[in-house]
């Protein structure tokens, strides 16, 4: 049992601190990416849900229409 231990200890001690970086890297990548894209999918089914029950129009009436105002906007005849 010994021998099994001190192979795996061995194994363990010939990785390379760059390998266990950049695994570490790309895992924190993936984790932020998969953080960022599930939060977007709970917020948009929160909206979808929001909008079906007619909850959505109370939030939609704090916001203008046109963001612009009465703002002309220049158009070339």
């Amino acid at each position: 049992m010994s021998s099994l231990n001190t192979r795996k200890l061995n194994a363990s001690a010939n990785i390379r601190k760059s390998d266990v970086l950049l695994a570490n890297f790309i895992g924190g990548l993936a984790w932020g990416l998969g953080s960022v894209i599930g939060a977007t999918i709970v917020v948009a089914l929160l909206v979808w849900i929001l909008n079906i029950l007619g909850l959505f129009d109370i939030v939609r009436d704090y916001f203008p229409k046109n963001p612009y105002g009465n703002i002309q906007l220049y158009r070339a005849n």
